[in-house]
């Protein structure tokens, strides 16, 4: 009985942001109870803030692939904000982070000078005696604030400039906050209060659903950009998993039948209606996916419908790949299938020259045997001739099939092609039989180097090495002519090449300095039934 891949539950975002705003909301309830104990509305208010900044911190916090700032700023800002009902030199300490996050957005990190200046005022605004209590600090700081969101937002450019127009705005309403806390009267001073309150709140909900949608354009372009980059050919499974920041999360592949299988092939079992894990499937073209994954991970907005975009792409290149590698096996096997009718046809015409041909002239040769004491010079040569001839057709007929490969394998067949050729050559051929197809392509390889090297190179001697190396057969056929060998201008090494590599192996030409030519090939080698 097959054996299901295990899933694995992933709590830890979860229960992370659940124990952050349970313990807002307790410690929250205590510090208003005990700052406004007649003042329910001011409570609530105060509240309000801290549990929506300690809220969407949380829930940023905890998806901590990206490594920004944004989530711990926002929890700070929110827990900041609550300790300044317990004491009131801390009133104002929530200004610090939040000044961070609104100059810094969307990462939370200050780059420039003037981001970390304006950085440390804002800390210094919030925590040094004397500067947070003086109104001309603090409208000069709201003016800082603004005018460096905008301005970051006004140099920006594409998509850069989107992500920094909400922290812009959040920017502009805090600094108005700011200024009119500044300037208005003790009369409005519970008004100004709700006013920023209800600012903040707002601002809360805005950087948070901005990083959201930010973070889903990003897992977009992470998976599509691994997906591209994968050499292996791509794990679709951990480029999901390294983009939305889900350790645990896992493709499937619904075969025929219903099963179920991940990307090894392995079962997969499908977690329960009632699971912490939820399946989303994914069709395209008539392929059928499914993705198991953290109910949490894939909440952003638009998140699920990208991740689900990307896996179409993943299943469309999936079908293309084995489209094209069928495509390239049938070319394979065409070409194969015409190789072998073409040697299967020269060693037919082999056969027929060494049982026609060749048998004639022998007869003719035994005919013109009693003619040796004619006294014309051109009858008496004539036996000679017919000899030169016969050896002549041999060798043609040896070029086109050998017959000894047949008989004794690659190396007696290199043993008679170093007998025959005009020149010394030194053979060491100890690789045993090997399959029909790859020893013939060997002795092709041979016999077309010791060819170039007798027209062409100039060569006085070649040496021709065989020998077995794991599972392949690595060929050398050097000599110690003069060089210059070009694959592209003839026919024949074109023609090797493609005869090694239709039997799965490689070819390839060296010319060291003063050395000659070394053709070398690697042929998969097999024990021959």
């Amino acid at each position: 009985m097959e054996q299901a891949v295990p899933v694995p539950l992933h709590r830890g975002p979860a229960l992370w942001t659940a124990a952050a705003v349970a313990a807002t909301v307790i410690g929250g309830t205590l510090a208003v109870e005990a700052a406004h104990p007649d003042d329910l509305l001011a409570g609530a208010g105060d509240l309000a803030v801290a549990v929506a900044f300690v809220t969407c911190g949380a829930i940023l916090w905890a998806d901590h692939r990206t490594g920004d700032l944004t989530g711990p700023l926002m929890v700070a800002t929110g827990a900041a904000w609550l300790l300044g009902d317990l004491a009131d030199g801390l009133a104002l300490l929530h200004r610090g982070p939040l000044v961070q996050l609104l100059v810094t957005a969307p990462r939370g990190r200050p780059r420039t000078r003037t981001e970390r200046l304006i950085v440390l005022a804002g800390y210094a605004d919030a925590v040094v005696a004397g500067v947070a209590d003086d109104e001309r600090a603090t409208v000069a700081l709201a003016m800082l604030v603004a005018g460096t969101a905008i301005g970051r937002w006004a140099r920006a450019g594409g998509v850069r400039r989107r992500d920094r127009a909400v922290p812009a705005v959040c920017a502009v309403a805090i600094a108005l906050g700011l200024f009119a806390g500044a300037i208005a009267g003790a009369e409005h001073g519970a008004a100004i209060v709700w006013c920023y309150e209800a600012a903040l709140v707002l601002i809360a909900a805005g950087l948070f659903a901005d990083t959201r949608r930010r973070r889903a354009e990003e897992v977009v372009s992470k998976v599509v950009v691994d997906l591209g980059t994968a050499a292996d050919g791509g794990s679709l499974t951990r480029a999901l998993r390294r983009a939305v920041g889900d350790s645990s999360l896992l493709v499937g592949y619904v075969l025929d039948g219903g099963r179920v299988v991940d990307e090894q092939g392995s079962p997969l079992e499908l977690p329960n209606a009632d699971a912490e894990r939820t399946v989303m499937s994914i069709e395209a073209d008539g392929a059928q996916a499914v993705l198991v994954h953290d109910r949490a991970a894939l909440q952003a907005p638009g998140l699920s419908e990208s991740v689900a975009a990307a896996v179409r792409i993943a299943l469309e290149n999936v079908r293309l790949e084995s489209q094209i590698r069928a495509r390239v096996a049938d070319v394979e096997a065409s070409r194969m299938r015409l190789l072998v009718a073409r040697d299967a046809e020269r060693k037919v015409m082999s056969t027929r020259l060494r049982a026609g041909v060749d048998d004639r002239l022998e007869s003719a040769g035994q005919v013109l045997s009693g003619l040796e004491e004619c006294l014309d010079p051109l009858v008496r040569c004539l036996p000679e001739e017919l000899d030169s001839a016969r050896a002549t057709l041999a060798r043609f007929a040896a070029g086109l099939h050998p017959p000894r490969l047949e008989m004794g394998g690659l190396p007696a067949a290199l043993g008679e092609l170093a007998e025959t050729a005009p020149l010394d050559v030194d053979v060491d051929a100890g690789c045993g039989r090997l399959s029909a197809d790859v020893e013939l392509a060997a002795w092709f390889v041979c016999s077309e180097a010791l060819a170039n090297a007798i027209k062409h190179s100039g060569a006085t001697r070649v040496t021709i090495r065989a020998e077995r190396a794991d599972q392949w057969l690595v060929v050398a056929v050097a000599d110690n002519g003069r060089g210059g060998a070009e694959p592209a201008a003839g026919r024949g090494l074109v023609g090797l090449a493609a005869r090694v590599e239709a039997v799965g192996g490689k070819l390839a030409l060296d010319e060291p300095p003063g050395a000659g030519v070394r053709l070398q090939a690697w042929l998969p080698a097999p024990e021959r039934a």
